[in-house]
């Protein structure tokens, strides 16, 4: 990866969005076993083993801003306990960022940032436009991180999946 990408992924309900992140996880992260005999196999670098941060708004509902910190703060030790690596930082966003620093700065490689159903603690809160707004500026305060001048070296790939069905 020699320069950033980044892609947005709108598909409805059930339609394997989060298998075809937990499919770039395995293959970012050179499970090279996984893939013998498919396509790809022959056409991957498997020598390389890129750092992966993989963060899913998938499980349970998010009521308020304060609950949506907790799942952050959780998403984010559980990439930290993958990675083997801590952040110092406490809060979420800069969390974010020093993890996605130190991961590249650990293995010389640039990071593989996937957010699954990123908008569902927003979802969540339709019926409360308050809410809704405050978990929006939540989100943006973590996801907006990965936008900024800093990280640009830093990234090198990047999907986010969204749930966007507004029919409910």
């Amino acid at each position: 990866m020699d320069h950033s990408e980044q892609y947005f992924l709108s598909r409805p309900r059930r339609f394997g969005k989060s298998l075809l992140l937990d499919t770039l996880r395995e293959l970012f992260a050179g499970n090279e076993a996984l893939f013998r005999g498919l396509l790809i196999h022959p056409h991957w670098d498997w020598t390389t083993r890129y750092p992966v941060i993989r963060i899913s708004f998938g499980g349970g509902l998010v009521h308020n801003r304060a609950e949506l910190e907790q799942k952050i703060g959780e998403q984010l030790r559980i990439n930290q306990d993958a990675l083997g690596l801590r952040c110092t930082e406490t809060g979420s966003g800069a969390c974010f960022a020093e993890l996605m620093r130190l991961a590249h700065a650990a293995t010389g490689h640039r990071v593989v940032v996937l957010v699954d159903e990123y908008d569902k603690p927003i979802l969540d809160n339709l019926t409360d436009p308050d809410t809704a707004c405050a978990t929006r500026d939540g989100l943006l305060n973590l996801i907006g991180i990965e936008f900024s001048r800093e990280q640009r070296g830093v990234i090198g790939f990047e999907v986010e999946t969204l749930l966007g069905d507004f029919r409910e």
